[in-house]
Order: structure tokens, then sequence, then C-alpha cells
């Protein structure tokens, strides 16, 4: 049984609509940011977007 990726930060699971993955280019550009996946955990697009602009 494959195991749901859950944010590290607010517990969000992701789903099918989190196609897209985090790329440090989309910050760059402007663009929406995508799902972070690493060894140190996930975090969602809303939390990766809060912690760039120092929000958390």
């Amino acid at each position: 049984m494959d195991q749901v990726q859950k944010c590290s930060i607010c517990g969000r699971e992701r789903t099918l609509e989190d196609a897209y993955d985090y790329h440090p280019l989309q910050a760059l550009t402007g663009k929406p940011l995508g799902w972070y996946s690493g060894d140190d955990g996930e975090v969602c697009p809303e939390d990766m977007t809060k912690m760039l602009r120092g929000q958390q």
C-alpha cells in the first residue's frame, strides 16, 4: 500500500491536484510553487510560500 505524503508543517495530504513539484525557478519567476519533497520532509505549496516570505 502506498503511503500518502503529508505536509510536515500543517499535515495536509498531497492530492492529484498537487501534481507539480517545487523548483527554485518557480520562486524566481513568480510562478505558483509546487510541492516540496526532500529528505527533511514534505511541504505543501501554501506553507512553502509562507516560508519563503518569512511568515513562518
